[in-house]
C-alpha cells in the first residue's frame, strides 16, 4: 500500500476529547476518523462549511431569522408625492 503520514499539531486536551469521542462512535483511533473523514471528502460525499459568527444578540438573531422568513413587499405604488412623503413620515 502506498502511504503518507499527514502530521497535524493538536492540544492535548483535544486530543484527549477525540480519542474519547471516536471511541464512544466505536471507532478504533482518532487516525481512524481522520481516514475516514479525509477518504468521504476526497470522494466528495462530505462537504465543509465555515460561516462567520454572529454578532447579534439572542434576541436580535431570532428577530432577524424571523424577519428572513417573512415575504418582502418590494414595490409600493403612490398617486402622487404628498402620498409617499406620508408613508415616509416626512411630510
Amino acid at each position: 500500500m502506498n502511504t503518507t503520514v499527514l502530521q497535524v499539531p493538536i492540544n492535548i486536551d483535544l486530543r484527549k476529547r477525540v480519542d474519547q469521542m471516536a471511541e464512544n462512535q466505536g471507532f478504533s483511533s482518532a487516525q481512524e476518523v481522520v481516514r475516514v473523514f479525509l477518504s468521504r471528502f476526497a470522494a466528495g460525499k462530505i462537504e465543509v462549511e465555515f460561516f462567520p459568527q454572529s454578532n447579534l444578540s439572542s434576541l436580535n438573531e431570532r428577530k432577524y431569522k424571523k424577519m428572513l422568513k417573512q415575504p418582502v413587499n418590494s414595490q409600493k405604488q403612490f398617486g402622487n408625492v404628498e402620498d409617499l412623503m406620508e408613508s415616509l413620515n416626512v411630510g
